[in-house]
């Protein structure tokens, strides 16, 4: 269409109008400055994302005015100061890279954001419920005064010379080797936590993981990409609301299997009874304090690794394979994590931690794998949900899916190949 068409009489057309001709026509001529501006306000006010190409001084104004204003290969300084992207390469294809480049840092920026969050949530949430809905001193004895009772432990008191009908003396303390069974764990007499030490190893761990998002497999999107914050917020938070569920609940499992109580689960991570104490099934476990404190510093730690497959993908976290540094550093950050709860111990004069057993150790991964499929399920539903709001049509026969795992076009096969090589 030539550009006359849209100043018929000198005078542009209402907007209306303008925005009539430019819907359908594909191709204007003989554009003069001010036109070219008037076609980039009349696709801005249909709600289009517009991007505009110029090299000469008159090019300036539109430039300025598109969303995305591109100064060509030997344009003029003014072109260049009013662009947001100068090609310093001949040709239009560049364009066509730096596009798919800016997507696939916005997916990985975006995947960022909701693990970080995500990870935020449960650490921050757990110890704060932790202190608001546990007393340790209700399931572990930690201290000999007359009076304290654990309820439903089979200790009548924790006074267990008294309890036991033993000589006076004889020492129950669990940081002494030569004590003896049950035992008294001083630390019970503060809210749970973790020592400083912990959390800095959870820390240092996890910071190299997210560090690795930088260069992990993501495929562009078809469209132009803007914030939905709502949405980044309700995934963020289902993605942290299961571990955290998940951690409150194994902190329970363990408080509850203290010294006294021996619940049939607590074989799946505790240490057997002395036969002194033990009944004719044989069947009683218990859980040191100091031993609780390493599995929940495990169980922390694989859950936040864990949560970064969650949040990378739209969908189930097997529909893209990660990043070969993204993996290798996941790997490096768990078997560390491992290690040191299988191997080291920890001292601390308030929260010392003990090594755990190496079914401990199976267990603590067993139950982290299964919440995380739980939250990995429940993230994939919502993205479904998400789409379906946005795209009622999808999933019918000849309709795109919105999801990240389908890749739509030719140049986007080409980007995902360059990328993931």
């Amino acid at each position: 269409l030539d550009c006359n068409g849209l100043r018929p009489e000198g005078d542009y057309l209402p907007d209306e109008g303008i925005d009539a001709l430019t819907g359908k026509v594909n191709v204007f001529a003989r554009a003069k400055p001010e036109d070219k501006l008037e076609i980039v306000k009349s696709l801005q006010r249909q709600g289009l994302v517009c991007a505009m190409t110029g090299d000469g001084v008159n090019d300036a104004p539109a430039l300025k005015k598109a969303n995305i204003g591109i100064a060509v290969e030997g344009s003029t300084d003014a072109a260049r100061a009013a662009a947001d992207i100068v090609l310093t390469e001949p040709g239009l294809s560049v364009i066509i890279d730096a596009i798919i480049t800016a997507r696939c840092i916005f997916a990985r920026v975006r995947n960022y954001v909701i693990y970080r969050i995500a990870c935020t949530l449960q650490l921050v949430l757990f110890f704060f419920l932790a202190c608001l809905i546990f007393r340790p001193r209700n399931y572990y004895c930690w201290h000999d005064r007359d009076g304290a009772k654990i309820s439903g432990s089979v200790f009548s008191s924790c006074n267990y010379d008294l309890a036991l009908d033993e000589d006076d003396g004889i020492c129950h303390d669990y940081d002494e080797s030569s004590c003896k069974y049950p035992y008294y764990y001083p630390s019970a007499e503060y809210s749970f936590s973790l020592p400083v030490l912990g959390i800095v190893i959870i820390a240092i761990l996890n910071d190299g993981c997210m560090l690795t998002i930088a260069r992990d497999h993501v495929i562009p999107a078809e469209t132009p990409q803007q914030w939905d914050l709502n949405q980044l917020r309700i995934v963020a938070c289902v993605l942290g609301a299961v571990p955290l569920f998940s951690s409150l609940l194994l902190l329970y499992l363990g408080l509850s299997s203290a010294d006294g109580l021996y619940p049939w689960y607590a074989v799946l991570f505790g240490k057997k009874v002395p036969n002194d104490y033990q009944n004719d099934a044989d069947d009683r476990y218990y859980l040191p304090y100091s031993e609780l404190i390493m599995i929940m510093y495990l169980k922390i730690s694989i859950s936040d690794f864990l949560t970064l497959f969650a949040a990378r993908t739209r969908g189930l976290f097997c529909s893209r394979r990660p990043s070969l540094p993204l993996f290798g550093a996941f790997l490096i950050a768990t078997i560390t994590a491992t290690l040191i709860a299988s191997l080291a111990y920890l001292p601390d004069k308030t929260y010392p931690m003990s090594p755990i057993s190496s079914t401990a150790c199976a267990f603590v991964w067993a139950y982290n794998f299964f919440f995380f499929l739980v939250q990995d399920s429940l993230k994939a539903l919502l993205y479904k949900i998400f789409a379906a709001r946005l795209n009622p049509d999808a999933g019918k026969p000849g309709v795109k899916s919105l999801d990240d795992t389908t890749v739509l076009t030719a140049a986007q096969k080409k980007a995902r190949a360059l990328i993931e090589s």
